[in-house]
């Protein structure tokens, strides 16, 4: 019985590494054609002729950028703002601030509840004496 088993166990391993190394068609890469280099193509042509490139200029700062219309009034404006904007942002931070010293404070009107692992082991002998001798009961 042991022998018919082996052989039928050392047939499907043959078999096994037989399909394994069986080897398909060699493999060719497919050719594929090599696209021109990329050109920008040129601009539609608009009937009022009013298409112009686009021209980007993200090196440029952005700064002061409303001092391009030269109004006085509109820079004075934009100077008030720009210090009310600093006043609000600090009056929030302060506000913030007090908030959360406000719920610190009140976080001693809740009880707390901690948790740590801890195991304990008490295992009482089987041979001890039920009653301590000399002791009046």
């Amino acid at each position: 019985m042991t022998t018919l088993r082996h052989q039928i166990v050392s047939a499907s391993v043959l078999c096994t590494l037989v399909a394994g190394c069986t080897v398909g068609p060699n493999y060719k890469r497919p050719t594929a054609p090599a696209p021109p280099a990329f050109k920008e193509t040129a601009p539609p042509a608009i009937p009022n002729g009013s298409w112009k490139q686009a021209q980007p200029s993200d090196q440029v700062l952005r700064g002061k950028w409303w001092e391009i219309y030269n109004d006085p009034q509109l820079n004075a404006l934009q100077e008030k703002v720009a210090i009310s904007n600093q006043t609000l942002k600090a009056a929030t931070e302060q506000y913030f601030s007090a908030r959360a010293a406000v719920q610190v404070a009140r976080a001693d009107y809740f009880p707390t509840l901690s948790a740590g692992p801890a195991i304990s082991r008490q295992h009482l002998s089987a041979n001890r004496p039920t009653a301590v001798p000399g002791a009046v009961g």
